[in-house]
């Protein structure tokens, strides 16, 4: 789809675009992010330039805004600029500053979550009508995967405990534990779903928290970054170059749709493709037909 890129990292999407972060070193590190039609048939889009040194942790989009945590350090900030593409010159709306790491970041239910992997670190949120900052869970040093649906959120701590988190908004409480490394998760009306990097797992979990988390795949190399429709679950293996699927319903073994790739990444899904980027070499935006 889009070729010539420079890292391409972090990618979201809406229902017409895709949405991206170029980790450039040439100019002391700077993070642009872009946006390209999912239709394809056009060149990317800058929507804001990312100022040298700004680094940006990760990306969540809504019908309005890209949002991104910025600075990754112990007075970091969350930002956002209006879809559509600017050509880099969008007004950069800044929502609270001060944070510790602000790291992974997620909107849903009218709400901005986000992560702050430090000492005392945990999981933030803020609502987009203005509202105040709240802390969702603290004490969460190793929190990393962020993932939110209809009001709960979801986080991983890759801690010495290795769990899987949930906050209904009310209570938190361990959806798993004794996970080897988890990290990126996802969510869908019914399960929840994540990458365990060191055991090479991909497992899903009842949101309902009935009964065990039960393992969709295993024996890969570091899954990481991981998309689901409510059908399948697709991930990205970074150092073997696949991009993978498997169903929610068990008993079938994984499919390899993609191999040969350089450092596969970021992946998204909608009714048709499924989506990711290679941010190794010359950096790209590919796609295949997911089924």
């Amino acid at each position: 789809m889009v070729v010539n890129l420079v890292n391409p990292e972090y990618l979201v999407s809406d229902s017409v675009n895709l949405y991206w972060v170029n980790v450039q070193q040439s100019d002391g590190f700077s993070y642009p992010i872009w946006q390209v039609a999912k239709a394809s048939g056009g060149g990317p889009t800058l929507i804001t330039g990312g100022g040298s040194g700004t680094c940006v942790g990760s990306l969540a989009v809504d019908s309005a805004n890209v949002y991104w945590t910025s600075g990754c350090t112990a007075n970091g900030d969350i930002r956002s600029s209006p879809i559509g593409g600017t050509g880099g010159s969008g007004t950069e709306k800044i929502w609270t500053t001060g944070l510790n790491y602000p790291e992974v970041i997620a909107v849903d239910n009218g709400n901005l979550y986000w992560t702050e992997d430090s000492a005392d670190g945990g999981v933030a949120k803020m609502p987009l009508d203005g509202g105040a900052l709240t802390m969702v869970a603290t004490q969460q040093k190793n929190a990393w995967g962020l993932a939110a649906s209809a009001g709960d959120v979801y986080w991983t701590d890759d801690g010495a405990a290795g769990t899987v988190m949930a906050n209904n908004g009310t209570t938190t409480s361990t959806l798993a534990s004794g996970q080897s490394s988890p990290g990126y998760i996802t969510v869908d009306a019914t399960n929840v779903y994540w990458t365990d990097l060191i055991s090479g797992s991909v497992v899903m979990a009842l949101r309902s928290m009935v009964g065990a988390p039960i393992v969709l795949a295993s024996g890969r190399t570091q899954p990481g970054f991981i998309a689901t429709d409510g059908e399948n679950v697709y991930w990205t293996e970074g150092p073997s170059g696949n991009v993978m699927k498997v169903a929610i319903s068990g008993g079938s073994p994984p499919v390899t749709l993609a191999s040969g790739l350089s450092n596969p990444a970021g992946i998204v899904v909608d009714s048709t493709f499924v989506y990711w980027t290679n941010n190794v070499g010359a950096g790209s935006i590919m796609r295949v037909v997911k089924n």
